[in-house]
């Protein structure tokens, strides 16, 4: 797994206990939500021809906090293959109702370069990542909630520290 893969994973770990607001896709089979993600600000970045990058690192950050969020519930460092193609379309369609347009998902690699899964180096679990080798040192950083605004940069950087130690 590449190191840009894995980033939004665990910044978004640490910051997924502030954005609980429900926007669920259980009733489609989905496990996944996009709880706190700011779909008018989606819809106007996708609709910018100019603003392509932008809308697809912000769709990256609201999938990965929703990934984020299912790891704490489960465990598990994404969904599996069998729920992919059902949360994706799920995923699709809840952004396209918001207004972001329906071609941002293509051009942004919805499922490829945007994934729903971050398992990485044969760790599936949150367990196995906590106590994977220097890992200890993100745990210590990215205390929750963070008392001031460096700390948020203080465990971005951990994080970053960290998957250069393993990739």
């Amino acid at each position: 797994m590449g190191m840009n893969r894995a980033v939004p994973i665990i910044i978004a770990s640490a910051m997924a206990i502030f954005l609980h607001v429900p926007l669920s896709f259980a009733s489609s089979g989905c496990p996944l939500d996009l709880s706190g993600t700011n779909f008018t600000l989606l819809a106007s970045l996708c609709s910018d021809p100019d603003a392509r990058g932008k809308c697809c690192r912000y769709i990256n950050a609201y999938v990965a906090l929703s990934v984020a969020r299912y790891a704490n519930t489960t465990s598990n460092l994404g969904i599996g293959p069998d729920l992919s193609d059902v949360c994706l379309r799920s995923m699709s369609e809840t952004l396209g109702l918001y207004g972001v347009p329906r071609n941002a998902t293509g051009f942004c690699g919805f499922g490829t370069k945007v994934p729903l899964n971050y398992e990485c180096k044969d760790r599936t679990t949150v367990t196995q990542m906590l106590q994977s080798p220097g890992f200890n040192g993100v745990a210590e950083t990215c205390q929750v909630p963070p008392s001031e605004k460096s700390d948020c940069r203080k465990c971005i950087n951990a994080s970053i520290m960290y998957l250069r130690q393993i990739t």
